[in-house]
């Protein structure tokens, strides 16, 4: 996929997406820690996941940019789309 196009579908900038390639984070578990750890990236969920206000994906925190009323954000959901094949390539899967 095209730099431009990454950029328009994810929301990142096409500096952001030139500096992962460049450096190998665009393969690296480094530029995805945070979203994979609160499960953003696993595949898991997606816009239909509904998640108590109890728990930690469930209510909003300063920090924690990724849902919102206990929905994954529409960002997030098109951003992991844009790179979904990038992240899936060479056999590997999102989980």
């Amino acid at each position: 996929m095209r730099i431009n196009e990454t950029a328009a579908r994810s929301g990142l900038t096409q500096d952001t997406i030139r500096f992962y390639e460049k450096s190998g984070c665009w393969h690296s578990s480094a530029a995805i820690r945070s979203p994979l750890a609160i499960g953003v990236l696993g595949g898991k969920y997606d816009a239909n996941t509904t998640f108590s206000p109890h728990k930690i994906r469930g209510n909003e925190r300063g920090w924690q940019t990724y849902f919102k009323d206990g929905k994954i954000t529409d960002r997030h959901i098109s951003q992991l789309s844009a790179v979904r094949e990038t992240l899936t390539s060479g056999g590997r899967t999102l989980a």
